[in-house]
């Protein structure tokens, strides 16, 4: 009778340890490399504002990323296949995509800005005044020039400093 109780103890005491060391389920993750998305630092390591997202949801999860970088041509095979669990990484949402692939809440909206120090906000209000410094050849040719349609297009916005990039995101 001993042996069995023993026996008993001994395997509680064995699912009770194997419960206790479960490791946090990984979830891959679907990437390409463009900064300041995700990119590798000087020291190799990924980084930059989706990886440093990702791992702050994943963490608040309880899930190990796993990041993978992905041809972006074939994302959606990638994630139908099973070889990734999502897609973070700039992905336009729109009705035709909608039909295929279940989307969270956007938590960005790509806009094309133009970035100075606070201390020329005065010397450059207006598109003429920044004609001379701009050079637009870089550009796509929808974001040639800045929009004159929207309500305040030289609108101060003062940037913060953040512990992270993701962190004016989360709550």
């Amino acid at each position: 009778m001993k042996k069995i109780i023993a026996l008993i103890i001994a395997a509680v005491l064995m699912l009770g340890f194997a419960a206790c060391s479960k490791e946090e389920e990984k979830f891959v993750i679907g990437i390409t490399i463009y900064a300041p998305m995700n990119y590798k630092d000087e020291k190799g390591e990924l980084v930059g504002f989706d990886t440093e997202f990702a791992k702050e949801a994943c963490s608040r999860l309880g899930l190990a990323p796993e990041f993978v970088v992905i041809d972006w041509n074939t994302k959606e095979m990638e994630l139908n296949s099973g070889n990734i669990d999502c897609i973070w990484n700039g992905f336009t949402v729109n009705d035709e995509r909608r039909k295929q692939i279940d989307f969270t809440d956007s938590y960005l909206e790509n806009k094309q800005v133009i970035v100075i120090r606070a201390e020329d906000a005065e010397k450059y209000n207006s598109v003429e005044s920044l004609r001379a410094r701009l050079s637009w050849r870089r550009c796509p040719p929808p974001a040639r020039a800045p929009s004159r349609t929207r309500r305040d297009p030289f609108a101060v916005t003062p940037i913060p400093p953040w512990r992270s990039r993701a962190t004016p995101f989360l709550k």
